[in-house]
């Protein structure tokens, strides 16, 4: 059975949101539930090695958005196929990254090249890559799958085109780097505009081109564009919810997937501060609706900028702004 529903990010993008799962399915019907939904989603063929229907379980929880969807899986054992007829018929060429949430599994790629997962491994491939794949005996497979429109990552389609399903290595800073950014990339990916997810995905190709072996450089262009990544998705966070008065760097930092101290340390990198960058974005709110609104309250643009008093909007805006709010709407009246 499968449910869906729509997932709102303000106005600017929909991410299409869906579960499928073997409750309340019995028999055969349980079966054919992982079957189909390793081919609709995967492009593959599961081998179930006969495993008795009540045995047989799916838990697949879906975001679907036009250049990057996420998949969470936990299902029962099986063993999984893309053969190579299958792989080469495949309608789509989105890139897939794996990341293994529990349990181990063993992997064999198109050259016939074989790696074992943990958890935390990272898989990279493409959708039109044969492999065959199992979790450890007697596990489950428990992963989530970035499946992201092959051309938003350039720096990596080509090798991971040529070279078929690896695994990303797992030793190094650069290693724990692009864990750490993806693990933050799927925990905000449903509240992420048009605007955040572009330096997003360059920070991930730039990454995952370190990853895969590229100059010694690029470990430094990673570190750079992990940065700006995480600029964009903090400010933009904080333009939507600009108007809660209890928005504070621990959200921030829960959006980006990472602590409070490492919010104040990566605008500090830019000569900021993350408290100030709030208010600044707060009074530049203000002074957008005292132009636009000018029958508007100076008390209710305040409060509805997210901040809890007039004296402290007051403060805000003149330390901003250079002038107050009612000086600032005459000037922009005049």
């Amino acid at each position: 059975m499968a449910s869906s529903n729509t997932i709102n990010s303000g106005t600017e993008r929909r991410l299409e949101s869906a579960r499928i799962s073997t409750e309340g399915l019995r028999g055969s019907s349980r079966i054919a539930l992982v079957r189909d939904a390793a081919y609709d989603l995967f492009n593959l063929e599961a081998d179930l090695d006969g495993a008795e229907p009540e045995r047989v379980y799916a838990d697949l929880r879906l975001r679907r958005g036009p250049a990057v969807s996420m998949v969470e899986v936990c299902t029962s054992w099986s063993i999984v196929r893309r053969t190579r007829a299958r792989a080469s018929a495949s309608p789509t060429d989105h890139l897939l990254l794996y990341r293994i949430a529990e349990g181990g599994s063993t992997f064999r790629n198109a050259r016939g090249e074989q790696f074992l997962t943990r958890p935390g491994s990272i898989v990279v491939g493409s959708q039109a890559s044969a492999y065959t794949a199992a979790p450890a005996p007697g596990r489950h497979w428990k992963f989530r799958t970035l499946r992201i429109d092959a051309g938003r990552l350039p720096q990596v389609v080509d090798r991971v085109r040529r070279t078929g399903f690896q695994l990303l290595p797992e030793a190094g800073q650069i290693a724990a780097l692009a864990s750490e950014y993806l693990a933050g990339l799927e925990g905000r990916l449903a509240a992420m505009s048009p605007d955040e997810l572009d330096p997003a995905l360059q920070a991930l190709d730039t990454l995952l081109a370190a990853s895969l072996g590229a100059p010694a450089d690029v470990l430094e262009d990673a570190g750079r564009a992990v940065h700006a990544a995480r600029i964009a998705s903090a400010r933009g966070y904080i333009e939507r919810l600009v108007s809660n008065p209890h928005l504070t760097p621990e959200h921030v930092g829960r959006h980006l997937g990472i602590s409070a101290r490492q919010v104040h340390r990566i605008f500090a990198r830019e000569g900021l501060s993350v408290t100030l960058e709030i208010r600044r974005l707060r009074v530049a709110r203000a002074q957008a609706m005292l132009m636009r609104e000018p029958a508007r309250s100076v008390t209710d643009i305040a409060l509805a900028c997210g901040f809890d008093s007039l004296a402290t909007f007051y403060r805000s805006f003149r330390a901003v702004a250079g002038m107050t709010a009612t000086e600032w709407r005459c000037e922009g009246t005049a």
